[in-house]
């Protein structure tokens, strides 16, 4: 898991990485400040080492931090498959852009397995596939995506599987960017 918190020593944000296995966990975190365009301001590449059931702060660069335009930026931390944002104003006062996602559904065992991808910046891209079908349980939610980015997310219900339309209904497929779009 990684987390981007304020936790340096004046409150800057510092990316926490956890691992929750018997193993060590030895990688490299890949951060970065974005604009919600997808134009990539300033990157560092840090490698780490995150003994088994344990927890390492990694205090980020300054150049990391030292935001240009806080509406419209974001900063991205990876580490192998986990991702934490960081951003810089409240969602009231960003500039997201206005919703703009394309979903394929296809039949998967137990239910439906959903791919959104984004062709702008999406904050907090969630699913609410209670209102397509009642025992619809979606496995994950709240994803950032940078423009040109996927996340696949398993459906699970009973029946036939769930189709793109109903699922990129705006009352089903949410993100913040309608909230402040609206």
């Amino acid at each position: 898991m990684v987390t981007v918190q304020p936790l340096g020593p004046v409150g800057e944000p510092t990316a926490a990485i956890g691992n929750d296995t018997d193993d060590e966990w030895v990688g490299v975190l890949r951060a970065r400040r974005v604009r919600f365009d997808g134009t990539e301001l300033q990157r560092s590449e840090i490698p780490f080492t995150v003994p088994a059931r344990s927890t390492t702060r990694i205090v980020l660069p300054s150049t990391l931090v030292d935001v240009g335009d806080a509406g419209s930026e974001v900063l991205v931390a990876d580490a192998d498959d986990a991702r934490a944002t960081w951003y810089f104003a409240e969602p009231r006062d960003s500039a997201l852009p206005a919703q703009d996602l394309e979903v394929v559904s296809q039949p998967a065992p137990g239910g439906t397995e959903v791919t959104v991808t984004a062709r702008a910046f999406a904050r907090d891209v969630t699913l609410l596939v209670d209102k397509v079908s009642p025992d619809a349980q979606a496995d994950s939610a709240l994803h950032t995506l940078l423009p040109g980015e996927s996340v696949v997310i398993r459906v699970r219900h009973d029946g036939a599987s769930l189709g793109a339309d109903d699922l990129r209904d705006p009352r089903v497929l949410r993100t913040a960017n309608q909230l402040v779009s609206a």
